[in-house]
């Protein structure tokens, strides 16, 4: 689809009551065929999806699924906890049968396992850091077909997401940055969501920001960080 069909087509899942409605009501809007999530920790949204989605022929499954020590989260358990975690994704995730490719590791480990330009839609979930951010939406992109999108969670409006002894969230704002620098429109959606729309080849397409919320503002970091300084 067109950049302007897709702006429209996911502007208008604003008013849907979860994260779930927004991209189940999306990926069958647009027909996604061949996605991916980049996150999947116990499986619940990859489940989702695939019980609201039965067009789904292709559902490929990244997560590191063991302690990390470069991953300054708090999802960052032991490796036995991981172990059981993965455990439940595989079974809720079983009702996929083998449209399920389940790739076990980092993004920079396993991503390449999926071919260019294969994917209709791609949602991004995991690790929230600068660097992680920066990496999975990097290696992700080229993944992800002209026409298709890629979309994510914790597009929060403060890098606070949590206690100030973890590593801040980049994802607001370096996915702007980054769709900024593909030329690709950002459309904010509610539940802390983000859509990148990535042009057909030829296209003509030019970056915008579309907050669907109206409560972002502006996309520097300075008063979040003189915030945080000023409270310590």
């Amino acid at each position: 689809m067109t950049i302007s069909k897709n702006v429209a087509i996911i502007s208008e899942l604003a008013h849907l009551s979860s994260r779930v409605d927004i991209w189940a009501s999306c990926v069958n809007k647009i027909d996604a065929r061949t996605l991916l999530e980049l996150g999947v920790w116990r499986g619940e949204f990859a489940e989702s999806l695939l019980k609201a989605c039965p067009a789904i022929e292709r559902f490929y499954l990244i997560d590191p699924w063991r302690n990390l020590d470069t991953w300054n989260k708090p999802w960052n358990v032991t490796d036995e906890t991981f172990r059981l975690v993965y455990e439940e994704a595989l079974n809720r995730t079983r009702i996929g049968g083998d449209r399920c490719v389940s790739l076990r590791g980092t993004t920079m480990e396993v991503i390449d396992e999926i071919p260019d330009g294969s994917l209709d839609f791609a949602y991004v979930d995991g690790d929230h850091t600068l660097r992680g951010i920066s990496i999975d939406l990097i290696k992700a992109y080229p993944k992800v077909r002209p026409g298709g999108i890629l979309g994510g969670d914790d597009y929060t409006p403060t890098i606070w997401q949590h206690s100030e002894e973890f590593e801040p969230s980049l994802v607001c704002p370096f996915a702007a940055y980054f769709a900024e620098s593909q030329n690709a429109p950002l459309i904010i959606l509610p539940f802390s969501q983000f859509a990148i729309l990535k042009p057909l080849e030829g296209e003509m397409s030019t970056f915008q920001v579309i907050d669907t919320t109206g409560t972002y503002g502006s996309r520097n970091l300075i008063s979040q960080v003189k915030r945080r300084e000023s409270q310590t």
